[in-house]
Order: C-alpha cells, then structure tokens, then sequence
C-alpha cells in the first residue's frame, strides 16, 4: 500500500456554483463537471489506497451572482444533491470593489453611470 505521509481526513472546496454558465460569468475556466471529476477521483484514491472515507467539509457556494437566475440555482442545488454535499456555507454575492477585474465582469458593470464607469475604469 503507498504510504502518505499526512493521511487525507478531510478536504475543504469551493465549487462556488453548480452551473457552467454562473462559473463562466464568474470567469472560472472550469465546468461543474471538472469538479465532479476531482471528487470521485479523491473518494476513489482514498478507497483504492484503504483509507478512510474521505470526509469533504461544506462547499462554499456563492449565490446571487449576476446573471444567475432561478435554473441556475436548482442547478447548484442538484450539483450539491448529486455530489452527496450541503450546501450549509452559501456567501450572497457582494460586488467587487475597484480597482478589480471581476468589476469589468459582473453584468452590474454595465448599469454604473458612464462618467462614475470612466473614474472606476481610471482607478483600475
């Protein structure tokens, strides 16, 4: 048996959302599907290598995002279900401050006013 020096116990992720298109406006580069992978694959290393189960501590979730609509949420919430995980560390989406990129993404970006838009734009 391959010996770990720190045995996995536990894992702590941040899937932040269960629908490809949220991840997107997010700007993650990953699908859900991604993350799926990587949970079955650990659950299967740690069985395949006579460990305990793994144990995975709430995911964090961000809900409300601009752009997520209620299907988005049913889709986090499936991915949850689907993934054996509670959702029980679920953060409401607060709006990026300047000077940050993820500003330029969220789909609040194009309600600022143009001249508040123009001194944000200065200040990133």
């Amino acid at each position: 048996m391959y010996q770990i020096p720190h045995p996995p116990g536990r894992i702590k992720i941040a899937p932040e959302s269960g629908s490809a298109r949220v991840l997107s406006l997010m700007g993650k580069p990953s699908p859900p599907e991604v993350f799926t992978d990587f949970l079955e694959r650990a659950r299967d290393i740690s069985t395949k290598e006579g460990l305990p189960p793994l144990k995975v501590n709430p995911p964090y979730i961000i809900a409300g995002h601009p752009g997520e609509e209620k299907a988005e949420t049913k889709e986090t919430i499936d991915f949850l279900n689907a993934n054996k995980l509670q959702g029980n560390q679920i953060q409401m989406f607060t709006p990026p401050t300047p000077p940050s990129p993820a500003l330029r993404r969220c789909t609040i970006w194009d309600t600022i006013p143009s001249p508040k838009r123009w001194h944000l734009q200065s200040m990133m």
